[in-house]
């Protein structure tokens, strides 16, 4: 995972805290209610298996029980093939969670043709954010990293 995912995971953790009535640190959130939390972002290299095969697992288990109430997220799908099938894939899996599904999904991806035509193509439901950071140097020489979401 990248800083991408640094800025989707947090997301997650929070709608789930907000849901069992937890403190939220926002300043104001609205957050509907999830019948369900489907992750796929993992790889089984160190027990044998490849990363395709466990993403593809994965995001057929997804695909299989999402609901119109789950918060789905699927980070950087598509990432254990070639690049012209792992599109191929993360497309047709973000347009069947759009059309079919309807779901609230947290999708990171580093294809950002998928990321435009989709909210092209649904221009009501998706927005596309984009990560960028900035560093300052200390004194000391430690690194300050700024991460900020356009």
């Amino acid at each position: 995972m990248g800083g991408k995912s640094l800025a989707v995971w947090p997301v997650a953790l929070i709608a789930i805290m907000a849901q069992g009535g937890s403190y939220v640190p926002a300043k104001a959130a609205r957050i509907g209610m999830c019948d369900g939390y489907l992750f796929a972002a993992s790889d089984g290299l160190a027990h044998g298996r490849s990363t395709f095969m466990v993403e593809m697992e994965e995001t057929s288990g997804i695909l299989t029980m999402a609901t119109l109430k789950n918060l789905v997220i699927l980070d950087e799908l598509g990432r254990g093939t070639s690049t012209a099938d792992g599109m191929a894939i993360a497309n047709a899996v973000l347009h069947h969670l759009m059309q079919d599904v309807k779901c609230k999904t947290l999708f990171v991806t580093h294809y950002p043709l998928i990321a435009t035509d989709t909210e092209r193509r649904f221009p009501k439901d998706v927005r596309n954010v984009h990560m960028s950071y900035t560093t300052e140097t200390r004194i000391d020489g430690r690194r300050d990293v700024f991460i900020s979401l356009k």
